[in-house]
């Protein structure tokens, strides 16, 4: 496809998922050569040691949520807005295959749908499919905005950890969440805006990760090779990243981050209340094609704040 004609075609990508009856998921492949489905896990033979009489149920251990994770689609960074963008998908996954709906999630082998799947994947889904999929005009009321600026700090961190082929495409590949997201809470990508300024500058490179098996992985981080974006967003380098939780310590009234994560709903109530020291006088972006939430060539951030001393 010629350079001008992605441009154009890149922007209607939110709707061509969003619109689509079903999207069905390669999660277990590694490449396009590998087809749809992938070698299972040998079956192993079971004996009940209870002795008792009745049905059992069976299930993998560890979790569902293990091999989600872990599937070769979640490395990638394009998959992941055309996961989240589509009302139904079926997750053709290495160990088992998984239906998404908005009803919640049916795994292979399981009897009823499960509408736990949400906080199994550690994301803030209440609002999710109302804010992507649903109507997106009810996402700009002011009692959603604060929600959408917590699902997409949250979206963006696991993002941010995800490969691409092109190091071009850091903002293409997550413009059409960002497209439905980011009129609710002001400014663009690139242009923070005025609106929750200290929420989304407020982000430092992450090293290390913990698995959910508790191994400890050490994350790369680098810059790209060539310009991708000013030097303000989170876009402007490859690698995990993750938002400051002073903003949550704050709004809990406790230094412990733990004890925050459990007062999110008080955070919600009174972020409007947190002054900002910084004003942002200007902030303008150049723009590699007609999307505003594409490619930039440029861009530049002039900020009003207290100047403090300090000393390395």
């Amino acid at each position: 496809m010629a350079k001008a004609d992605w441009l154009e075609q890149c922007p209607d990508m939110p709707h061509i998922y969003r619109d689509a009856a079903l999207t069905i998921c390669a999660a277990g492949s590694d490449d396009c050569e590998a087809g749809l489905s992938t070698p299972r896990i040998a079956a192993l033979r079971c004996s009940d040691q209870t002795s008792n009489n009745g049905r059992i149920k069976v299930g993998r251990n560890p979790l569902l949520c293990w091999y989600i994770q872990n599937e070769p689609i979640n490395t990638r960074a394009w998959c992941l807005q055309e996961f989240k963008l589509s009302s139904r998908v079926l997750f053709l996954g290495s160990a088992e295959m998984t239906w998404y709906c908005q009803a919640g999630s049916l795994v292979e082998g399981q009897e009823d749908i499960s509408k736990t799947h949400e906080s199994q994947l550690n994301e803030p889904w209440q609002s999710y499919y109302s804010t992507l999929i649903g109507n997106t005009a009810a996402s700009q009321n002011s009692g959603d905005e604060l929600d959408n600026l917590h699902l997409w700090r949250s979206i963006i961190t696991g993002y941010s950890s995800r490969s691409m082929s092109q190091e071009s495409d850091k903002l293409p590949a997550i413009s059409a969440i960002a497209r439905t997201i980011q009129p609710s809470i002001g400014g663009s990508l690139v242009c923070v805006g005025e609106q929750f300024l200290a929420a989304k500058l407020t982000w430092t490179t992450c090293t290390t990760h913990q698995t959910l098996e508790g191994a400890l992985r050490i994350l790369k981080f680098q810059k790209p090779s060539k310009y991708r974006a000013p030097s303000w967003p989170w876009a402007a380098v490859d690698g995990n990243i993750i938002f400051d939780s002073w903003i949550y310590d704050y709004a809990s009234g406790t230094q412990n981050a733990g004890k925050a994560s459990s007062n999110y709903s008080w955070f919600l109530r009174h972020l409007k209340e947190i002054e900002t020291a910084a004003e942002v006088l200007e902030c303008s972006i150049d723009l590699a094609g007609i999307d505003p939430f594409g490619q930039v060539t440029g861009g530049h951030i002039k900020l009003r704040a207290p100047l403090l001393k300090a000393s390395f």
